[in-house]
């Protein structure tokens, strides 16, 4: 996408004119929309960022679109992001955006979470198909289990396993999955983005119980940090 290019090049002109360009030619492509969101947030325009988070991104989430997609497998973590952020306008507010409070900032937070597990559940099931012809179907849950845990996928042990039965197969769950190593440490750093905002916004709510689980999920996140670094691309 050359709006890509434009980012790395510090154009933000030209990004937004491709981004809207691209939103034209394709009013559901939900990557679009929350790369154009975070664009006018970083500019500080609040008001239109949040807008297009809420009326953009949840809009087609929760459209025939989203709810029925054409791979089923595949599931949208823009959703998750977008949630997220409209979580942080709820709890701590933004320029012309009044705070709405601790309590729909969770179920903000606890959505882009549901759809971060979703996205897990369809690595996990994918995982099983390739596994299942290695590993015994009584120790297959256990083992998919351990390698795609409820704080997210271990990436590096998931392609760790499939080398070791064959490196193409690797290489085919890394295109199915549409795998990138960046992609991967964003998601972790938004579900620890999360932890730590829930851990707040159930603080604020005084609900101690609540804010220790997620501190204990945080804490338990972090401990997953080392095989969540980038895998280098095959050579």
């Amino acid at each position: 996408m050359l709006a890509s290019l434009y980012h790395r090049l510090e154009d933000t002109g030209g990004e937004e004119e491709h981004l809207l360009r691209a939103i034209h030619l394709s009013p559901n492509d939900v990557s679009a929309h929350l790369a154009l969101a975070d664009l006018l947030r970083a500019q500080g325009n609040d008001l239109e960022a949040r807008r297009r988070y809420r009326d953009e991104i949840v809009r087609v989430q929760r459209s025939p679109y989203g709810r029925y997609p054409a791979v089923p497998e595949r599931v949208e973590t823009a959703y998750a992001f977008a949630h997220y952020q409209l979580g942080q306008y709820a709890l701590r507010g933004g320029r012309g955006i009044p705070a709405a409070g601790p309590w729909v900032a969770a179920g903000e937070f606890n959505e882009a979470l549901r759809v971060l597990r979703r996205y897990d559940a369809s690595v996990g099931k994918r995982l099983e198909r390739i596994l299942r012809y290695e590993v015994p179907r009584d120790e297959l849950p256990q083992l998919v289990g351990r390698l795609v845990t409820r704080d997210g996928p271990r990436w590096a042990e998931i392609f760790g396993r499939l080398d070791k039965i064959d490196p193409r197969i690797t290489d085919a769950f890394r295109n199915f999955i549409g795998y990138r190593p960046d992609e991967a440490n964003r998601r972790y750093d938004l579900r620890r983005s999360i932890y730590q905002s829930l851990v707040a916004a159930y603080t604020q709510r005084n609900e101690p119980a609540l804010a220790a689980r997620y501190r204990r999920r945080l804490e338990a996140l972090n401990d997953l940090a080392p095989v969540m670094k980038p895998i280098e691309p095959r050579s």
